[in-house]
C-alpha cells in the first residue's frame, strides 16, 4: 500500500494552474502590449502633472508625477526584459542622449517646473543604467550556456 504522494515536482502541477500563474501563458501579443500600455500611461501621468503645474502651482501634481515616473520605469524594464543585449544597450543609449538633450531645455527655475523636468531626466538616466546592467547580466548568462 502506498502512502499519499507529495507534489515536489513541477511536472505534477495542473495545466490550469500553470497557465494562471505564468505571464507567458497569456500570449506574446498581450505580453508585448501590456508594458507598452504601462509606459504610455506613465507618460500621460507625467504630462498631466507638468500641465497642472504650468496652469497653477497650487493644484496637486505630485501623485500623477510619481505614478508616471514609476510606471514608465517599470514598464520599460518589463518591455526590455526579453530583448537581446544590443537592443537593450541601444535603448539605454537613446534614453541617456534624450536626457542630455532635455537638459538644454530645462528652465532655470529650481523650485518650479524646471526641477520636475530635471527629476525626469535623472530618472531616465537611472533607467539607462538599469538597462545596461540588465544587458551585462544577460551577456553573462549567454556565455555560461
Amino acid at each position: 500500500m502506498q502512502g499519499p504522494r507529495r507534489r515536489s515536482e513541477p511536472e505534477q502541477a495542473s495545466p490550469r494552474t500553470d497557465s494562471v500563474l505564468s505571464f507567458r501563458a497569456v500570449g506574446d501579443q498581450l505580453s508585448s502590449l501590456l508594458p507598452k500600455f504601462i509606459i504610455a500611461f506613465g507618460i500621460i501621468c507625467i504630462s498631466v502633472s507638468l500641465a497642472l503645474l504650468c496652469i497653477d502651482d497650487t493644484l496637486p501634481f505630485g501623485v500623477p508625477y510619481v505614478l508616471g515616473i514609476v510606471s514608465s520605469f517599470g514598464g520599460t524594464v518589463a518591455w526590455a526584459r526579453n530583448f537581446e543585449v544590443r537592443r537593450k544597450l541601444r535603448i539605454a543609449g537613446g534614453i541617456f542622449v534624450l536626457g542630455l538633450v532635455g537638459f538644454f531645455f530645462i528652465p532655470s527655475n529650481v523650485h518650479g517646473d524646471g526641477m520636475l523636468v530635471g527629476m525626469i531626466v535623472l530618472s531616465g538616466w537611472l533607467l539607462s543604467i538599469v538597462l545596461v546592467i540588465m544587458a551585462a547580466v544577460a551577456r553573462d548568462d549567454a556565455e555560461e550556456s
